[in-house]
């Protein structure tokens, strides 16, 4: 399922192993748990918080822009998002010969 959804697999886990420790760290410091299902807006707010420098804006000529370094990017070529080409994106790596973004 991940693979149709153009999720790395290996991520995932990861993501659900991070999960459990903050749940554990919540109970443990008794920290109430409030399920975010029904606002996905907070979610979002708080991947860009942690990502701040990680953002990039799409320009006029199909580049990216980072919000930090200013610098030109372009998706990967490979890039599930060429088929929608967002206007923001938040992204991971950058590769430093071609500046292609692993978002």
């Amino acid at each position: 399922m991940c693979k149709e959804n153009g999720i790395n697999e290996k991520s995932m886990q990861a993501a659900l192993q991070i999960h459990k420790q903050l749940v554990k760290y919540m109970k443990k410091y008794k920290i109430p748990i409030v399920a975010s299902d029904d606002d996905p807006e907070a979610i979002m707010k708080c991947v860009v918080t942690g990502f701040f420098d990680k953002v990039a804006q799409r320009q006029p000529d199909g580049s990216y822009r980072s919000i930090r370094g200013k610098e030109k990017l372009y998706l990967h070529p490979h890039s599930v998002m060429n088929a929608i080409f967002p206007d923001w994106v938040i992204f991971n790596e950058v590769n430093p010969y071609k500046c292609d973004l692993k978002v």
